[in-house]
């Protein structure tokens, strides 16, 4: 059975910077691809086991903190190359991301939005990137397939719904609510 290696950006903040003093980073786990016992419920259990650890602020500020120093201290086209290197298909084949949005309707210039849908960019030679955007009350997925590499964009994201149906019936996408006792 094969794994996935997949680059997850994700947005920092220094432990001293004020609120708007976000940075981007990105951290890398493995995705079991293939059949897995327990199905779709028991694939998203093995990434969060494998992921748990990378959520941590040092190190996803080591992520930053890898790039920054090289564009401070490389010329130009040493850190070019450098981003090259470490962004793209040697280190991963795939780009997820969550965005969590706002839990309320917005407007535009005064008329109400009618949805929002996550577009994510492909990285060098990596065929595919997902994103999630959650806002007011709706999930919203897409997937940038290279067709060079992906030979039916349609089949992945026919095989996408598969696995978020299977997921929103599990019992466990549905937990019980919580107790809250009172005197």
């Amino acid at each position: 059975r094969g794994l996935l290696r997949v680059s997850v950006p994700l947005m920092v903040r220094p432990p001293d910077a004020a609120a708007e003093g976000n940075l981007t980073a990105a951290v890398m786990t493995e995705v079991p691809l293939g059949p897995v016992d327990g199905g779709e419920v028991a694939r998203l259990a093995e990434v969060a086991r494998r992921s748990r650890r990378l959520y941590t602020g040092t190190r996803t500020l080591a992520s930053n903190f890898a790039m920054r120093a090289a564009g401070a201290v490389l010329p130009v086209p040493a850190h070019a190359w450098f981003a090259r290197t470490v962004y793209g298909s040697a280190m991963f084949q795939a780009i997820v991301s969550n965005m969590p949005g706002p839990d309320v309707p917005l407007s535009l210039a005064g008329p109400p939005l009618a949805g929002v849908y996550p577009i994510l960019p492909l990285a060098p030679r990596a065929p595919i990137a997902v994103g999630a955007l959650g806002w007011d009350g709706v999930l919203s997925v897409g997937v940038a397939a290279d067709p060079a590499l992906i030979a039916d964009a349609a089949l992945l994201a026919d095989a996408v719904k598969v696995v978020y149906d299977e997921l929103r019936g599990s019992p466990s996408a549905h937990p019980a609510p919580p107790v809250v006792q009172t005197r």
